[in-house]
């Protein structure tokens, strides 16, 4: 009975560090997201897209650009990310680019933004009422 009891509680650590692991990754994602909205504007746009095509990104070349920051500078060492797909958005100065972290048999699907000259890279936006379960969860796994 005691071994099912260490079982039980490794796998409540596991979960415990897997909704923190998610709640520090969107807390990142919002902080993120707020310093690079205070340096994108439309002017900022304009410019950078009148200085000509020689600035500018292939798909491949910004997801790949991509994937290696958040690798090597986003994500904790034993997390893996692979590129799933970029995609130009119309109107922006954006690519949108799909990567997978998996990390212990676990995979999660997150979406990215990167300014067509590679410049900037920005997490997606955070659905909040996602994040406000993540939360509660992690909270009921505290009282416990």
């Amino acid at each position: 009975m005691s071994g099912e009891d260490a079982r039980k509680s490794g796998e409540e650590g596991v979960k415990t560090f897997y909704i923190g692991f998610l709640a520090l990754g969107l807390i990142i994602g919002v902080i993120l997201g707020i310093a690079v909205g205070g340096f994108v504007s439309p002017q900022n746009q304009t410019q950078s897209s009148m200085s000509g095509a020689a600035n500018v990104l292939t798909p491949e070349e910004a997801g790949d650009k991509a994937v290696d920051f958040v690798a090597t500078y986003l994500v904790p060492p034993g997390v893996e990310v692979s590129l799933i797909n970029v995609t130009e958005m119309e109107n922006a100065n954006l690519y949108k680019i799909a990567v997978n972290l998996s990390m212990q048999g676990i995979a999660e699907t997150r979406e990215l933004y990167i300014t067509k000259d590679g410049e900037l890279l920005f997490p997606g936006g955070i659905d909040i009422e996602e994040f406000k379960e993540l939360v509660e969860a992690q909270k009921e796994q505290e009282e416990i």
